[in-house]
């Protein structure tokens, strides 16, 4: 099979394009045109500039490090009497602490100053609301920290009827919200970091409330750490949930540890050594089943000879199998470079490898016999165009394969303007690694299966060789060689955004 010539770009292009994609613009502008306030609607500029106007002389009202989608000042109904109330936190110039405000809207829409929330942290980390205390209400969760000092705190704010008070304030590093003990009521999972000296060692800490604060239980994780980078909980194995945290350990490797709460006790059953990794990596839910896998990372066969940095690692994904081993599910090529990511095929096995030509193509081969088994190249919107020019010229006019590349082409534009609208209307890139990120599926010329899997091109296309259009921005375009139509792929163009709240 004959592969097009590139014309040499940087991979900074692909960079560029996927982070344009992702922030639904059309074009590349200068920096100083993204450089404005967004605007609030009306009702909350009032109320913005009514809590601005009371606030001390100096003070400047702070909003969270971790985005979340309420904004600087969120609105809802905290304590379920169908009036809404606002929360606001602002620094006094004379004071390094962050003081939280409550505030109630009156009948005439107005707004007043209803409660304050004294806090000990000089940084706002984050806010959440959601029923902590298990009384049906929702609750105030504010994180804070001093400075970049680890670990931070957070208060628990929860409504007694005529106030809200302190339900509960402990440290931490990371943690969430779920039934880990399986009693019916939510438990917070605490992660914790110490240093000593260069290294960090970890605990991890099972609280709920009822009443007042009960520790279910304490455990040590890993010591010898950098720290813990990502944190979920969720269902680990079927109706089961655990804590899964991943780790940097050494100059640039990763491991993973799992908690679960079995016999009234929390414990690790997964030997840590099961899931070291080369560089850091992402556990997460990646086959969409419901259930978190533990990521892994292998050298594919006849790199062994090459520095670290320059293999091609394949990320893998295994489920839990409830004791102390982990069950092969998936694995997936990574292209951080150009921003994309290409599940394996499971009917691949162990029998394949991965062959990079040049900074835009990239091959997966059968191994020993390297027969090609996929190829995924970055074309210019340029060399796409000038590619399937040529072959539209070299098919007789008035053909059926001319009509098929013709009728491809408007279906791509018309893929592509349909695209562009719906990206505008998305929220842009909240935050990074907390949550399983969102998936922008990459749609090819013609229409996209049920499962997700792109057709093979229709018979006779002339496309430029045997490359399928699957995805393009305003730079780039995505494509797939697909010679082979029983070939069963996902491929993707991703974008990492925290959820909505990631707690709970």
């Amino acid at each position: 099979m004959r592969i097009p010539p590139i014309v040499q770009k940087s991979a900074a292009i692909g960079s560029v394009a996927v982070l344009c994609l992702c922030s639904a613009c059309g074009i590349i502008q200068s920096p100083e045109s993204y450089m404005r306030l967004p605007k609030l609607p009306a009702e909350q500029e009032a109320l913005k500039t009514t809590i601005e106007q009371s606030l001390p002389a100096g003070a400047v009202l702070v909003r969270p490090k971790t985005p979340n989608r309420y904004g600087t000042i969120p609105v809802l109904d905290l304590d379920g009497d169908g009036v809404k109330e606002a929360v606001a936190f602002y620094k006094e110039q004379t004071s390094s602490h962050i003081i939280g405000e409550v505030w109630k809207q009156k009948p005439d829409g107005g707004w007043q100053m209803a409660a304050r929330l004294p806090e000990e942290g000089s940084s706002l980390e984050e806010l959440s609301f959601q029923d902590l205390t298990n009384d049906g209400q929702i609750d105030i969760a504010v994180g804070t920290s001093l400075s970049n000092a680890q670990p931070k705190g957070l208060s628990v704010y929860g409504w007694d009827g005529t106030n809200w008070t302190a339900k509960m304030k402990l440290t931490y590093s990371n943690w969430a919200v779920g039934d880990l003990n399986g009693d019916g009521k939510k438990d917070i999972s605490v992660e914790t970091e110490k240093r000593n000296g260069g290294l960090t060692s970890s605990s991890f800490t099972l609280m709920q409330y009822d009443g007042q604060p009960v520790t279910l239980g304490t455990i040590e994780l890993a010591s010898g750490i950098n720290a813990v980078y990502s944190m979920k909980l969720g269902n680990v194995a079927a109706g089961r949930q655990g804590v899964v945290l991943d780790m940097s350990v050494g100059a640039h490797s990763s491991q993973t540890q799992l908690v679960v709460f079995d016999q009234d006790e929390l414990k690790t059953p997964l030997p840590v050594e099961r899931t070291f990794k080369a560089y850091s990596g992402l556990s997460e839910d990646a086959d969409g089943d419901g259930i978190i896998e533990i990521s892994g990372m292998k050298q594919p066969p006849g790199w062994e000879q090459e520095p670290m940095y320059k293999i091609p690692w394949i990320m893998t994904y295994a489920r839990w199998d409830g004791d102390k081993g982990l069950i092969p599910v998936m694995e997936r090529y990574n292209n951080l470079g150009l921003g994309y990511y290409f599940n394996i095929p499971k009917d691949w096995g162990d029998g394949y490898t991965v062959e990079i030509d040049g900074e835009h193509i990239v091959r997966f081969v059968s191994y020993p016999d390297r027969k090609q088994l996929a190829a995924i190249r970055m074309f210019s919107l340029e060399e796409w165009a000038q590619e399937t020019s040529d072959a539209m010229q070299q098919t007789p006019q008035g053909s059926q394969t001319q009509e098929n590349v013709q009728e491809a082409l408007q279906g791509s534009a018309s893929s592509l303007s349909s695209r562009e609208s719906q990206l505008s209307e998305m929220s842009p890139p909240q935050s990074s690694l907390a949550a399983s990120p969102p998936v922008l599926a990459a749609s090819s010329s013609q229409s996209q299966s049920a499962e997700g899997t792109p057709p093979a091109p229709a018979a006779g296309s002339a496309q430029p060789d045997s490359w399928q259009e699957l995805a393009r921005t305003s730079q780039i375009v995505y494509a797939i060689d697909r010679e082979h139509a029983e070939l069963r792929t996902q491929f993707h163009l991703t974008t990492e955004t925290k959820g909505e709240d990631d707690h709970g």
